[in-house]
């Protein structure tokens, strides 16, 4: 089985991923653009299951353009967003796939 292991800037929440995505996905609304400071935003979203969250977090609730929620859970320090939850889909996570890094 895969591990992959996502962090922020400063690496003080890291996020421990087993397994295979359920779905990876892309988008380019203007709030995405934003938080990336990209042109896109590219997401893999997992089973809670399979996400282990190490570290604190803070939250921010944004709505997107077509009214449903997204709870962006970011590093209290550095401000990186490592994973958010959308509660019409409260059994996956998502982490943005920039965050994953390579154990080395």
């Amino acid at each position: 089985m895969t591990t992959r292991y996502a962090a922020c800037s400063c690496e003080q929440l890291r996020l421990v991923v087993e397994g295979d995505p359920v779905r990876v996905s892309i988008c380019h609304c203007l709030a995405c653009q934003r938080r990336t400071g990209s042109v896109f935003g590219v997401q893999a979203r997992f089973d809670v299951e399979q996400v282990r969250t190490e570290g604190r977090y803070s939250e921010y609730l944004r709505v997107s353009d077509n009214c449903e929620a997204r709870i962006f859970h970011f590093c209290p320090e550095c401000g990186s967003t490592v994973f958010y939850r959308i509660p019409s889909a409260a059994e996956l996570i998502a982490v943005p796939v920039g965050a994953v890094a390579e154990q080395t």
